[in-house]
């Protein structure tokens, strides 16, 4: 046990170790608390290849470099039973990540980076990276939202001779399958079904219906036993200021092979959050409700995202598993091509709310506005929206904003087609109505 630091950071997976280094690297003192977890048959994880900017930034591409055997191949069987292969595989592989090996040299080049391994008994600032289940000792926090009950039922399959060189995401009735194959000859196969058809049928009633509804490989390959965890996408907040991290703060669907890539991106606002609030005290409640509200929104991107690829399969909408998904999809937003009233204005419940941006190791308070519980904008698609609602005043057309723009220094650099755009957004999201 050790005292006088800055931040305590309970766990040392990604997102933890990665924003512990982070602030250390700011000169903060950090204290990283880990605690070893029994293993699961999903050894591995996939990165999709937009990942690699981020990789890229934490210096991480070396330990994600493309481990594919030959060309790797990604299969989809989704809405029917042909066999699709990914466009621009030969490109853009992806990355695969051995998570043990991945998560212990994060944690050495955080120590390295000056992050001491202990736990401090009265840190300034608590950051909770634990994943999806946060212990004692880190606080409590509660769900907020959270899309259907999924369990993840998985596990090894040795001995593989077919389908080696090829990742397979496909659907039944029961759920989706999914296969990843690994370097030893055996390959991780895992089933995403709900999980309150689960519990009534149970987990061999399950895999059993969904192995004799596959097309590929889950219908010829099983493990010899299966492994159950807990998948559901939720959206948690914390009850006593912790700031929650990666996993502890928000988890997504794992079909979209972007958990680690979530964790990274977390990483870095939080440790602007945490440096934040050690630099600015008097700011603690604004910050703090800034955080939330990026996670909030990084939680409802990635879930909108796995509702519209559910919506996608449309074969079997009395299954349990599919039925829930899609009653989760909300209606589809308008889009840029809808008709906007002849003249805008400013909705009459906008109001003045401060935002935060990132500066030079800190976040900084700018004035923005927002409406309803919607996250504060100060601007949209890179256009001030001060400026626009000065010159929509109580009401303009969107040619007269358009024209007036050219005039204006800060918009100059602005075309009239972003200024447009910007004015559609801010339509769509409440914060302009018809005048």
């Amino acid at each position: 046990m050790s005292g006088n630091y800055h931040v305590q950071v309970i766990g040392g997976g990604p997102a933890g170790a990665c924003c512990a280094l982070r602030l250390a690297e700011w000169g903060r003192r950090v204290a990283l608390e880990h605690h070893t977890r029994a293993a699961t048959p999903l050894s591995q994880e996939t990165l999709v290849d937009s990942a690699r900017p981020l990789l890229e930034s934490w210096g991480l591409l070396d330990l994600a470099a493309t481990r594919w055997p030959g060309t790797p191949r990604h299969a989809v069987i989704w809405g029917d039973d042909e066999v699709r292969w990914r466009a621009g595989i030969d490109t853009s592989p992806g990355y695969k990540v051995v998570r043990s090996e991945f998560d212990s040299v994060l944690r050495a080049r955080a120590v390295e980076g000056g992050v001491d391994m202990v736990t401090a008994t009265s840190p300034e600032i608590t950051a909770v990276a634990t994943g999806k289940t946060a212990p004692p000792s880190a606080g409590t926090s509660v769900t907020t939202r959270s899309l259907p009950k999924t369990v993840a039922l998985c596990g090894v399959v040795e001995g593989v001779d077919t389908w080696t060189d090829t990742t397979v995401i496909e659907a039944v009735p029961e759920g989706g399958w999914w296969w990843l194959p690994l370097e030893d000859g055996s390959a991780s196969l895992a089933l995403l079904a709900d999980a309150t058809d689960t519990r009534v049928r149970g987990i061999e009633g399950v895999v059993e219906a969904a192995r004799e509804s596959a097309h590929g490989p889950a219908r010829t390959h099983a493990p010899p036993t299966w492994f159950g965890m807990n998948a559901t996408p939720r959206l948690r907040t914390s009850r006593r200021g912790e700031v929650l991290i990666g996993d502890a703060a928000s988890t997504i669907d794992p079909l979209s092979s972007q958990g680690v890539e979530k964790g990274l991106a977390s990483a870095e606002e939080a440790a602007y959050v945490v440096n934040t609030l050690l630099t600015r005290p008097q700011d603690r409640e604004a910050v703090l409700a800034h955080h939330r509200a990026w996670e909030r929104d990084l939680y409802e991107a990635h879930a909108r995202r796995a509702l519209a690829f559910y919506a996608r399969e449309q074969r079997f909408p009395d299954a349990a598993f599919w039925k829930t998904r899609h009653a989760a999809l909300d209606p589809e937003p308008s889009t840029e091509d809808d008709e906007l009233p002849a003249r805008l204005a400013p909705a009459p419940d906008l109001v003045p709310r401060t935002v935060w941006r990132r500066g030079n190791r800190v976040l900084l308070p700018e004035a923005g506005w927002t409406v309803g519980d919607a996250a504060p904008l100060s601007r949209v698609a890179d256009v001030p929206i001060a400026s626009l609602l000065e010159l929509l005043g109580d009401g303009a057309s969107i040619d007269d904003v358009v024209a007036a723009a050219a005039a204006r220094p800060e918009l100059y650099l602005s075309t009239p087609k972003r200024v447009e755009g910007a004015l559609r957004q801010l339509y769509r999201r409440g914060f302009l109505a018809g005048a």
